[in-house]
Order: C-alpha cells, then sequence, then structure tokens
C-alpha cells in the first residue's frame, strides 16, 4: 500500500492541528483502526515537551483520540469552535 494511502484508497494527510484550549500544536500522524471497537481513531503527537508525560511516554508524547472526537466542535469560552484546528500540511 502506498503510503499515505489507507486501505480504502483515501489519502490520510500528515498535517499539523492546533488543540483549542492549550493552544499546543500536534501532528497527526495517521489515521488507525481501533481493534477492539473497530472505531477509527487518530494517531497524533505532540509538538512540545510534556515534563508530566516524559518519563513514561518520551518528551513528545503519542496519543490516539476517537476520530469523531478529534474532528468535533466544543464550546469553550462562549465560543464554538473546533477541537483541533487544521494548521497546515506536513507535505
Amino acid at each position: 500500500m502506498p503510503s499515505g494511502m489507507n486501505e480504502r484508497g483515501a489519502t490520510v494527510q500528515r498535517a499539523i492541528y492546533q488543540h483549542y484550549r492549550n493552544k499546543h500544536y500536534y501532528e497527526v500522524i495517521a489515521v488507525a483502526l481501533d481493534t477492539s471497537t473497530h472505531a477509527k481513531t487518530v494517531v497524533y503527537r505532540a509538538l512540545y515537551p510534556n515534563a508530566d508525560l516524559e518519563a513514561e511516554y518520551g518528551a513528545f508524547a503519542y496519543f490516539t483520540r476517537p476520530y469523531d472526537v478529534f474532528h468535533s466542535e466544543v464550546d469553550y469560552e462562549g465560543v464554538r469552535q473546533p477541537m483541533f484546528t487544521f494548521v497546515g500540511s506536513m507535505d
């Protein structure tokens, strides 16, 4: 399977996103299958060092989040906004 393609041929774009609350940046690595639930999940990593997680997960920790949650909107400080905002492509 070519890099950047999933099993259905759709492009999985590596990109940078910013979190709505902490304003930190994250790199989306892939969309993956949760083998327990068969749900789509987003695999991403922090682009900032996190001292609280470093001992167990390394300075730039990797995370997963359900696809629909990653792409959801939230109400924060009275404003409806995306949980993660697209910043730019990795290509």
